[in-house]
């Protein structure tokens, strides 16, 4: 019985030190994909060196292909863009992507039937803003849960952008 005992208690302490290992692993394996996709990001930026983009071309493009998705929803987006919109130095797929995955997790946080994207020049910087986010459904997902945001925010800081979660002069939470 006692030889029994032994074995059981070894064997258990055996599963948990396995187990733990298991589980280490996954989290290295995480944290090691995004670094290698970061680290893509970064290469491309890098190797790329910025093209010349028009931002208004791109944001047309993204209003036509997400629109199935705004109709299917029930919801409206209105656009505040300047006529005179510059244009950005990004590859135009990585802004493209950036803007697409920001609206997309902006049409599941819809606070109710609309959305607005602005665009703000001020000196070399443009800022979109899209407003128009449910504070509590934002602060119940959290951001690092939300991919659009996550994986937009990888890819624009290898081009020297950043996205961030703000508010709006009514305090309406937005992704800017």
């Amino acid at each position: 019985e006692a030889l029994d005992a032994l074995v059981s208690l070894l064997w258990e302490r055996y599963r948990r030190e396995v187990a733990t290992a298991q589980s280490e692993s996954a989290e290295a394996a995480t944290v090691s994909s995004s670094s290698l996709a970061r680290q893509e990001a970064l290469r491309v930026a890098r190797e790329s060196g910025g093209q010349v983009t028009p931002l208004r071309e791109v944001v047309e493009d993204v209003l036509a292909t997400i629109d199935p998705l705004l109709r299917q929803r029930g919801l409206a987006l209105s656009c505040d863009l300047p006529a005179d919109l510059p244009t950005v130095h990004i590859d135009p797929v990585v802004l493209r992507q950036s803007i697409v995955s920001a609206l997309v997790d902006a049409v599941n946080l819809a606070e109710s039937g609309s959305l607005r994207l602005s665009a703000v020049v001020s000196g070399e910087w443009v800022t979109l803003a899209i407003v128009g986010l449910d504070a509590g459904k934002a602060r119940a997902l959290g951001l690092d849960r939300l991919t659009g945001f996550t994986a937009s925010q990888g890819l624009l800081t290898a081009y020297g952008g950043q996205i961030t979660l703000g508010r709006d002069v009514a305090g309406t939470p937005s992704f800017c």
